[in-house]
């Protein structure tokens, strides 16, 4: 919905904090002051591969469902986890126990937002055609302290997001059995069959910092 109803070519996940408010209507009881997530439209530009807000911000409120909750509250909520709440610069701070002072290791922040494509969730969403999910559950979690690829080392303790697929029955469904090979999904579309095919590699987008994709964001 949020690809159809705002035309995006991708979706910026910002790490916000609810408001240390039990008053506010969009903050759920007990998670005054807690961890969440935004989820932002954006748009591509290809000539610089950089991506813009389109202006609206979602939270899925465990009783209110998808709501967009403008942009003065989503900044207030984001500058919160960035600065006053001190949560960005605690997990900074387990960053820079372990990622290399610069040179070549520059990026001495935990993750701001994450910024995955429209490719990233249809795959993601054909995941879910795949094996009649019943239930997503989001988790917060990191990258490992310790990576022996180069190129994965600023990746090193960085907060992300993952998600587990549950069954009817309440167990996690492990899409990642060594050996089985990804498996196509045939639907129909007005009339005409589509094979939809689907990667085994998914990852957890492109990270804010370390890498580039801050502009265009708050």
């Amino acid at each position: 919905a949020l690809f159809t109803r705002d035309s995006a070519d991708g979706v910026r996940i910002y790490f916000a904090a609810f408001p240390n408010d039990s008053t506010n209507p969009l903050v759920p009881r007990n998670y005054e002051g807690a961890v969440t997530v935004l989820y932002a439209p954006c748009s591509h530009d290809t000539s610089t591969n950089s991506y813009t807000d389109l202006g609206k911000y979602y939270l899925v409120h465990p009783y209110q469902g998808v709501t967009d909750i403008g942009y003065t509250d989503a900044k207030k909520w984001i500058d919160d986890f960035r600065g006053p709440s001190n949560i960005l610069n605690s997990l900074t701070d387990i960053v820079k126990k372990y990622v290399p002072s610069p040179p070549p290791y520059p990026y001495h922040s935990d993750t701001k937002c994450m910024i995955h494509t429209r490719r990233d969730f249809n795959d993601f969403l054909t995941e879910i055609d795949c094996h009649d999910v019943f239930q997503i559950r989001a988790k917060f979690s990191s990258y490992h302290d310790h990576e022996t690829l180069p190129e994965a080392r600023t990746y090193m303790c960085r907060t992300i997001m993952v998600y587990e697929l549950i069954d009817v029955g309440g167990n996690v469904i492990n899409i990642k059995t060594p050996g089985r090979k990804p498996q196509p999904i045939t639907k129909t579309h007005n009339s005409e069959t589509v094979v939809e095919d689907f990667s085994d590699d998914f990852n957890n987008g492109q990270l804010c910092p370390p890498d580039i994709n801050c502009a265009g964001g708050i």
